[in-house]
């Protein structure tokens, strides 16, 4: 296992983070995710549900229903879910750049931390005790992508975000209403 990666299981088993019923398999499928030019920040295993942001607004934010128990992992690029069910593996990601909002809500047990890009939310249930730092990681991680951007890029990247946008209205996912709300968001942002 490559040494960034150890080093976060290890300190995820050393804190009890770590859901007992995943098999070695799913950190070894991790792993062959895994870029080589990004850094593994957090790893834990929450369950993570990924929606699309019109499904997200009618779900109860506690509810387990729509997630998947896998192994979660920050890293220096993105959010990454891995799980394996049966013999079908599971991936979900949202690039750190891609996030447009990120929200606590907080339960007596659990928190459920709400992290919205252009297209979908993913919702990761965290132990109360292991919230604030895990929110800390991804706010610092989010920081860090967005401030080492150049405004040129910034421009660049808003006009590619723009072509996407168009292109998810064309297929249907995203309405008018939705396209031109963001459209007018990703403008402002030039």
């Amino acid at each position: 296992m490559r040494d960034d990666l150890q080093n976060a299981y290890n300190e995820a088993k050393s804190t009890k983070r770590l859901n007992p019923l995943l098999g070695n398999s799913v950190y070894e499928f991790v792993e062959k995710q895994l870029m080589g030019d990004e850094h593994v920040l957090y790893l834990g295993t929450p369950n993570v549900g990924i929606l699309s942001t019109g499904e997200a607004l009618k779900v109860n934010a506690l509810d387990i229903k729509n997630k998947t128990a896998g192994v979660l992992l920050v890293t220096s690029k993105r959010i990454l879910h891995c799980a394996k069910v049966l013999f079908n593996t599971k991936v979900e990601q949202i690039s750190l750049e891609n996030i447009n909002n990120f929200e606590t809500k907080g339960g007596l047990i659990f928190s459920v931390l709400r992290i919205q890009s252009m297209t979908n939310v993913m919702e990761i249930d965290v132990p109360k005790w292991e919230t604030d730092r895990v929110s800390r990681i991804i706010s610092e991680a989010i920081e860090k992508t967005k401030s080492s951007k150049t405004p040129q890029n910034k421009d660049d990247d808003v006009i590619e975000k723009l072509k996407q946008l168009g292109e998810l209205r064309n297929s249907g996912v995203l309405t008018d209403e939705d396209f031109s709300k963001k459209k007018a968001e990703l403008l402002s942002r030039i």
